[in-house]
């Protein structure tokens, strides 16, 4: 008899709920996207160390400098620290030059007489800013020998309550390299370097006036005397290890240079004192060390680089705020992007330098390389915030200084320097034999130890003798163009024209 049938157990299927089935889905996507950027981090982070590595290596192989801390020797402090306080005790000086225009207190023959003028307007205790609010106006052009000579005693007076400081700083400046003002070399940072380097430019513009003021007093000893501060000053920032102590050094020279064209213009030195002028501008290649600057000045900013790696505070200073460093789209914990653009920081570094010194610096200069590196190095580094990021370039165009311009100056320096040299020669050639010579090469070995060469060519400066009895030297310039040494208006104009010296 067949069994009856039993019914099986109906089991049902329990269907998971569609909340949990997207969590899951959720949770598998965040470890898929997390896992790519720690490979994407990984990677970024590896590309970017293993390039600046390779370059690092290479580099070294040709023997180029990256740590300037260790590849430039620490100067040593050789004296003890001055009276450390601001000058000069009387503001007359700087009040003076508020009062007076940028072309007077710039130009080449100092207006004394103008200086009159603003120094004795003060005396009635007014500001500049008042006397101008009155239609004060001070008269200019007035080159009168007897005139100069007046003006120049009211000059010297607002130096007087000075002279102790001036005597102090030139008994530190002739002791074994001179640091002024003194510091302590193993702490050489920009916040350091900075106030001597603006120290040093307008204690330099002082020493200028006064020089001025006691050449046209007939006080020549006292005048070179002046001179030969203003060139220690400049000479205590020459071996500073940045860019910008090498600015000052620059600076301060040039303004040094405009005092012999007023004695040599009037034919007021005697031998002995060309001489010595001669002995005081030395031999120093500014070009070359332009070059040894803006090396230095590469490796000092590195480890700017590394320390964005770490430091978010740093972010915020160069952005001005915490939460910028997102929109620049390079944060800190990247640092293979900040080796990328530390990288391309180098590179633009080493185009420049190879296209602007033909000869790594040994005082040669190509201004047309120069041109066209820099313009290179410029239209990449003004591109916008998102291709800087693309790029790896955020931290070079912040970091990438003007070079162009400081080696620019360099050259305007150098030869107005070697111009001045020359000029002293022909000027003690005139002196013993009552006349010009007809080329530079009559000078050596009697009154000049070597011939200085243009920068811009190689070659020897030219000369030629002008309608007035005198003679001119000039440089081709920054176009490399021998106009006859015709300059355009502005002097030493980077657009065209020779760089000359001559007697109008």
């Amino acid at each position: 008899m067949p069994k009856p049938m039993t019914a099986s157990p109906i089991v049902s299927e329990e269907k998971p709920s569609p909340g949990r089935s997207w969590l899951r889905r959720i949770v598998i996507s965040l470890l898929i996207i997390v896992g790519f950027a720690i490979m994407f981090y990984v990677f970024e982070n590896w590309r970017g160390n293993r390039a600046w590595k390779k370059y690092e290596q290479e580099a070294k192989a040709k023997g180029v400098p990256l740590d300037w801390r260790t590849d430039w020797p620490k100067r040593p402090l050789t004296a003890e620290p001055i009276n450390d306080r601001e000058f000069p005790s009387d503001r007359t000086f700087d009040q003076a030059c508020q009062l007076l225009t940028s072309s007077v207190v710039d130009d080449e023959f100092e207006d004394l007489v103008a200086w009159e003028q603003a120094i004795e307007a003060l005396k009635s205790g007014k500001t500049p800013n008042a006397l101008r609010a009155e239609g004060f106006k001070i008269v200019y052009g007035n080159t009168n020998a007897t005139d100069r000579a007046r003006a120049a005693e009211v000059v010297l007076e607002i130096f007087k309550a000075d002279e102790a400081f001036f005597e102090q700083v030139r008994a530190a400046c002739h002791r074994p390299d001179p640091l002024y003002p003194f510091w302590d070399p193993s702490e050489v940072s920009l916040l350091h370097l900075a106030p001597r380097v603006f120290a040093c430019i307008n204690m330099a513009r002082m020493l200028r006036v006064k020089a001025a003021a006691e050449l046209a007093a007939g006080h020549n000893a006292a005048a070179l005397r002046d001179l030969d501060l203003l060139l220690c000053l400049s000479e205590s920032l020459r071996n500073d290890p940045l860019l910008i102590s090498h600015i000052g050094h620059v600076a301060t020279l040039t303004i040094g240079l405009r005092f012999p064209w007023e004695g040599l213009a009037l034919q007021q030195f005697t031998d002995s004192e060309l001489k010595q002028l001669q002995e005081m501008l030395g031999e120093d290649d500014l070009i070359a060390n332009c070059h040894g600057l803006l090396v230095s000045e590469r490796a000092a900013m590195l480890p700017l680089f590394d320390r964005a790696k770490r430091d978010f505070n740093l972010w915020r200073v160069i952005s001005g705020n915490r939460r910028e460093f997102v929109k620049m789209g390079l944060p800190p914990l990247l640092s293979g992007w900040v080796d990328l653009d530390k990288l391309n920081y180098a590179r633009f570094w080493d185009a420049i330098l190879s296209s602007a010194f033909p000869d790594s610096g040994k005082g040669r200069i190509n201004p047309s390389q120069l041109e066209s590196a820099s313009s290179a190095v410029s239209e990449r580094l003004k591109a916008g915030r998102l291709k800087h990021v693309l790029q790896h370039t955020i931290l070079c165009s912040m970091a990438i200084p003007k070079m162009k311009d400081a080696i620019r100056n360099s050259c305007r320096a150098q030869v107005t320097r070697d111009q001045i040299k020359l000029a002293c020669g022909l000027e003690r050639y005139h002196l013993k034999h009552a006349g010009y010579p007809e080329k530079l090469e009559r000078l050596i070995p009697e009154f000049l130890t070597e011939m200085p060469s243009d920068p811009f060519t190689g070659d020897p400066y030219r000369f030629g003798r002008t309608a007035n009895g005198r003679y001119a030297i000039w440089s081709v310039g920054w176009d490399v163009k021998d106009d006859g040494g015709v300059p355009t208006p502005k002097g030493h104009d980077d657009k065209g024209g020779d760089w000359g010296w001559q007697y109008l």
